[in-house]
């Protein structure tokens, strides 16, 4: 589910990198992001 186009334009801009922030966004914890 990489760059998943969903009508979140979130997701569409960030693609693989929303994954992981939002993932990181509702934890709240200094998770190892990508980049």
């Amino acid at each position: 589910m990489i760059g998943e186009v969903t009508t979140d334009k979130k997701v569409s801009l960030v693609g693989i990198f929303g994954q992981s922030r939002l993932l990181d966004l509702p934890t709240n914890e200094p998770l190892p992001r990508i980049c």
